[in-house]
């Protein structure tokens, strides 16, 4: 039965986005069962979500680089009665001998660039590359060694990257991926200042966006892949 949580943020670890909880509405409709990787936790906002929403009894784990994230999360765990697995370490590199049947990926998805210049990133790393998919295509291309057979990654695309980029890389080496779900975003204030680097960084097709009424309209998709 769901319940009231408590999930403890710091300035000093990823902070939940709108992209955050989109990736979670995303979760709430999959049949979460087995061993669930959650990579990139932050704060542990997204397993710890889960398993309130879903069940308790879900076999969590979750990984980020940064120290104060996974101690972050540890503490979340324990202040919710919920156990999760916590490692540090770059991507898949704590998990080097292990498989789940799903892994939930929510690392830096922007053009770092960006990222420097955003309040998402501020006092957290993003080394994401220009274009935004360094990180994404590392988790895709060495998922396959750590899914279960008929596992499955979900993760976010967000046109503030080269998404076209990353699903050219879905088409060539997943049987089955699909957008399963759509989200429109106003270009954050912040970043709306740099406009002359956003139009750069497009004209390289780095990045994507609208016009819409003197706005600039960006988005995410949430992507289900499976070999």
């Amino acid at each position: 039965m769901q319940k009231n949580h408590i999930i403890k943020l710091n300035n000093r670890v990823f902070k939940p986005t709108d992209t955050s909880n989109l990736l979670l509405s995303s979760l709430t409709n999959q049949k979460l069962k087995g061993k669930i990787l959650d990579l990139g936790c932050g704060s542990g906002y997204i397993a710890i979500n889960l398993l309130n929403l879903k069940n308790p009894k879900i076999k969590m784990y979750a990984s980020d680089i940064s120290d104060e994230a996974c101690k972050l999360t540890e503490k979340n765990a324990s202040l919710n009665g919920f156990k999760i697995n916590v490692k540090k370490g770059s991507l898949y590199q704590p998990w080097k001998d292990s498989k789940f049947n799903f892994i939930i990926n929510d690392v830096s998805g922007i053009s770092e660039v960006l990222a420097k210049k955003s309040k998402w990133f501020k006092n957290v790393s993003c080394n994401s590359g220009e274009d935004g998919t360094k990180l994404t295509l590392n988790v895709l291309k060495n998922s396959k060694k750590h899914l279960l057979k008929d596992g499955t990654i979900i993760f976010p695309i967000l046109s503030l990257a080269n998404e076209k980029k990353i699903f050219n890389y879905l088409k060539s080496n997943f049987k089955k991926y699909k957008i399963l779900m759509v989200q429109n975003w106003v270009m954050p204030k912040e970043l709306m200042k740099h406009s002359k680097i956003l139009e750069k960084l497009k004209k390289k097709k780095f990045i994507s966006f609208e016009k819409k009424f003197g706005l600039y309209v960006w988005n995410t998709k949430i992507i289900y892949a499976r070999d």
